[in-house]
């Protein structure tokens, strides 16, 4: 089914004629996790346009039908501009989104590509509560790159406005997180005067600080020798 929906390509009335199958296959059934529910949210994602963004919106607040849209969010909402996409993933939060450990990883790297700050907290008191019954370390790396990333992210629109100094000050504070953050930043305004302290940081025994000190000083070199 889902390959006979992706070669109608993108159809906004199509869409809403697929969703009304979905609603009454999944609403007659015992059990959501289906072939039949899989393979519609499956070829929906693929005929979806920007203007059904409310119409699935309205599917993901649905608790029965949020363990079936992670197609949805991969192939439509990741890639979404809609201003609302922050109230829609954070749905996928939700315990009945979680039923798949997937779920989180999702909506984290979604915050990421769409630098939506808001749901740190959300994701960081998921990850708290979830780490000791969730066996796949990988993953687990994963949303805690993307809570990290993410937290650069809201760094950078909070000091976006202040001047080099104050990133310096935050260069050599005692928090390793925000000064790696601050190394970031000092590469991305391309502050020369700060190699010389950005070099010595680079060697720093802290992970993160030591990688995105290098990282800037690579970035200024490139500058300070052209």
């Amino acid at each position: 089914m889902s390959i006979v929906l992706s070669r109608t390509g993108r159809d906004a009335e199509a869409t809403r004629f697929w969703i009304g199958v979905f609603r009454r296959v999944i609403d007659g059934a015992t059990d959501v996790d289906t072939d039949a529910g899989w393979q519609l949210m499956s070829g929906i994602s693929h005929v979806a346009t920007a203007e059904n963004f409310d119409e699935l919106a309205g599917l993901a607040a649905v608790p029965r039908y949020l363990p079936l849209m992670p197609m949805i969010y991969d192939n439509f909402f990741a890639k979404s501009r809609n201003p609302a996409i922050s109230d829609v993933v954070r749905l996928l939060l939700k315990p009945e989104g979680l039923r798949y450990p997937g779920s989180l990883e999702r909506a984290a790297r979604i915050a990421v590509n769409r630098k939506l700050v808001d749901l740190i907290p959300d994701i960081q008191s998921l990850l708290s509560s979830t780490t000791e019954d969730w066996p796949d370390r990988p993953s687990i790396a994963r949303v805690e790159d993307a809570l990290y990333r993410l937290r650069r992210t809201r760094y950078e629109q909070e000091t976006q406005s202040a001047g080099v100094t104050a990133l310096l000050a935050d260069l050599d504070g005692a928090d390793f997180q925000r000064a790696a953050f601050a190394a970031n930043a000092l590469g991305s305004r391309k502050a020369t005067e700060a190699l010389p302290r950005l070099r010595e940081l680079s060697r720093s025994p802290d992970d993160r600080l030591g990688s995105e000190a290098k990282a800037a000083v690579k970035k200024l070199e490139k500058i300070h020798v052209g």
